[in-house]
């Protein structure tokens, strides 16, 4: 039987790959990022929201095993020009294989980022779901 702990990993991992994604829009990155003049910021603007998209094309390759975690990180990090710890790897590395199992049993396409991006996540046991292991 699947644990309350599954259930709140799964719960992490899509919020904390949608945090990445966020990460990525203009307001985000501009407490981060020094605009040196005011000429460049609407150049910086267009960059800053093609920076989301392209985050979030990096989680939606690494949440549909299209690539490996390491150039997840990898994309990621160059992107949006920030280091990631290493913990996150390792729960990345942990916790998509269970959201991949959850999306499944609930007969869901278990690879879909944009159906886990958006379905209503189970929070608790009292549910009643199963997990097979």
């Amino acid at each position: 039987m699947e644990t309350t702990n599954h259930l709140e990993m799964i719960s992490k991992l899509r919020q904390r790959l949608l945090r990445l994604i966020k990460l990525g829009e203009p307001n985000q990155l501009r407490s981060t990022t020094q605009i040196n003049n005011d000429n460049n910021n609407n150049n910086n603007t267009r960059s800053l929201i093609d920076l989301t998209a392209n985050v979030e094309e990096c989680v939606r390759c690494l949440f549909n095993n299209t690539c490996s975690v390491e150039t997840f990180i990898q994309d990621v990090q160059r992107i949006l020009n920030v280091t990631i710890k290493s913990s996150l790897s390792f729960f990345l590395i942990e916790a998509i294989p269970l959201a991949h199992q959850y999306l499944q049993q609930h007969q869901y396409d278990p690879l879909s980022w944009e159906t886990f991006k958006t379905i209503t996540l189970q929070t608790s046991l009292s549910a009643g779901f199963l997990f097979w292991f």
